[in-house]
């Protein structure tokens, strides 16, 4: 409510200051919007900490395919952006209602000195990590303008919006782990545990960067005017920015398992500050791979600095070393792989591919399957035998 009205009382100068042409109604409603969207977020935290997937799925997909029915229903009336903006609006307005009341009537309210002291110490240092990170992704617009062309920055754009399917198949996983591992972190085998599953998270993530690196350049090719192909050589790179940046969040948890989150903050700022460095320095000899090589040294460096740190609170084990096998064996079959503009060969490698990396993932022991499934499938062994 506070952060709220002043946003409201400040929107006639942010219109003026950052030149924005819509009505000032829509505008207000959709950062009302904005300002409650907290009130949902909790809720459905609560639900993936309870384990009730499901409606943890209802209620995110129906959100989105209200939103986007709305969306094509104002724009189908020619209400234009102002139309959008309010229709969206309202059904952000609506499911904060909705999720705040249900959370209401499963865990009550109140007000406590504790918990805000709580927010203070532990919820403020991670606001400051957040744009210290956002600094990271998209500050390096503001260091090509004037050293690149427009064209190189619209091909930079879309390898990026690209690349962001890098978390596509690793959603689910973090979905699920991020609410329960300090609470794991806490118990008997915690540490065991911790190292199991950070396993399995690393290896989805690499198998799902190790997809989009070889499939994307393709689909580049394929979907978009020949005038983007740069984007496709640009994507790999990029899409190993992304998994470096999600490896540091997955590796985190060390640093969080404390009674304040100073050094989270302390590592993301650390990064911004390497970032800011190489795009100054490295992006005016070397334009858009300046900037790629900047975010990769950030994330990198955040990285490390999260195992290491975080080591000594939590010292899990993680496997490191099988790892960095299973990486450079991704980077060796993309390296390898054929040109992308031959769509049905580079198909055909790509199945290959993964298929080769989900062995060595398995026969390293970094993803372990159920054990109802081994038994089924050593049953079949035994039986063609």
């Amino acid at each position: 409510i506070v952060l709220g009205s002043i946003v409201q009382l400040l929107t006639p100068t942010l219109m003026q200051l950052l030149k924005i042409n819509v009505e000032p109604g829509p505008l207000r409603l959709l950062l009302a919007a904005a300002t409650v969207s907290a009130l949902i977020e909790m809720p459905l935290v609560w639900l993936r900490l309870k384990g009730e997937a499901q409606l943890f799925m209802y209620y995110t997909m129906g959100r989105t395919a209200l939103q986007a029915a709305s969306t094509w229903s104002v724009l189908a009336l020619g209400l234009g952006v102002s139309g959008v903006m309010v229709g969206n609006s309202i059904i952000l307005l609506s499911f904060a209602a909705f999720l705040s009341v249900r959370q209401w009537r499963a865990t009550g309210a109140m007000v406590s000195m504790r918990c805000l002291r709580r927010i203070r110490d532990y919820g403020l240092p991670l606001v400051g990590a957040a744009l210290a990170m956002f600094a990271v992704g998209n500050a390096n617009r503001l260091f090509l303008t004037g050293h690149v062309t427009d064209a190189e920055i619209a091909h930079f754009g879309i390898a990026s919006r690209l690349a962001l399917a890098t978390a596509l198949i690793y959603y689910p996983f973090e979905l699920w782990w991020i609410p329960q591992r300090i609470r794991i972190l806490n118990e008997k085998d915690g540490l065991q545990r911790s190292a199991a599953t950070w396993g399995l998270g690393y290896s989805i993530l690499l198998t799902s960067a190790m997809s989009v690196a070889l499939v994307g350049p393709s689909f580049i090719i394929i979907a978009l005017p020949a005038s983007y192909e740069q984007a496709a050589y640009l994507l790999p790179f990029l899409v190993a920015v992304q998994f470096f940046n999600f490896t540091g969040s997955l590796s985190n948890v060390g640093c969080l398992v404390r009674e304040n989150s100073v050094e989270v903050l302390a590592i993301d700022f650390t990064s911004a500050i390497i970032a800011l460095l190489g795009y100054y320095f490295l992006v005016p000899l070397f334009g858009l791979w300046g900037a790629i090589a900047s975010m990769t040294a950030a994330f990198s460096a955040r990285l490390a600095l999260y195992l290491i740190i975080g080591h000594a609170m939590a010292p899990i084990n993680y496997p490191k070393k099988r790892a960095l096998i299973a990486t450079l064996t991704a980077i060796a079959l993309i390296y390898l792989a054929p040109d992308k503009a031959d769509i049905f060969l580079r198909a055909g490698w790509s199945v290959i591919s993964l298929t080769l990396l989900g062995v060595l993932l398995y026969k390293m022991g970094m993803v372990q399957l159920p054990k109802h499934i081994q038994e089924q499938i050593l049953g079949m062994v035994r039986h063609v035998r």
